[in-house]
């Protein structure tokens, strides 16, 4: 009777070793597909962050060449200031010059 026994609860012990079995067999390839999935999506971030990276320094570099032209422009205009400031004066000197003509006259 006592190897009946053991043999039932050595029957019984397979079919919940293949029942643990299959689960395992299960939750391994869920595992896979999830380690994939993690996979795909760490290297579309990394790409993500590239391309963060990429538009940050064509936003700083874009940001210095829009402050250089400000002072190319700031420098430009202050020349062209000092040029009809200096033909303003000269021409002050010439109305001068002619009002003192018009005046001896």
């Amino acid at each position: 009777m006592s190897s009946v026994l053991c043999m039932d609860i050595l029957q019984n012990s397979k079919g919940k070793l293949a029942h643990y079995k299959e689960k395992a067999e299960k939750i391994s390839e869920t595992l896979a597909i999830v380690l994939e999935e993690y996979k795909a999506v760490e290297s579309r971030l990394r790409k993500i962050n590239r391309d963060l990276l990429t538009e940050l320094e064509i936003l700083e570099q874009s940001r210095e060449l829009c402050k250089n032209k400000a002072k190319k422009t700031e420098i430009s205009q202050m020349h062209k200031v000092s040029l009809m400031v200096e033909e303003i004066e000269y021409m002050r000197e010439r109305m001068s010059v002619l009002f003192e003509i018009f005046t001896r006259n």
